[in-house]
């Protein structure tokens, strides 16, 4: 799994978001960090859900969550 940053702020008078990379100059606003699994993987939540990606919350930890790999589908 990889861990990633996104940036809410703004840069130049312009608003916008922005992963991976804080632009130099860009005045913060909210930073978030989230997962994503690695190539051919989804995450499962404790109910069995699959994600693509997890932001976590106040209180919960990326072991709560088990990554996978990504079923095959009947088009495949």
């Amino acid at each position: 799994m990889k861990e990633r940053k996104s940036y809410a702020g703004k840069l130049n008078g312009v608003s916008g978001v922005w992963c991976d990379q804080k632009p130099e100059g860009l005045e913060v606003i909210k930073e978030n960090t989230f997962y994503t699994p690695d190539e051919g993987k989804v995450f499962v939540d404790k109910e069995g859900n699959m994600l693509d990606y997890v932001v976590l919350n106040e209180g919960e930890s990326v072991s709560d969550y088990t990554e996978i790999m990504k079923p095959k589908t009947e088009e495949e």
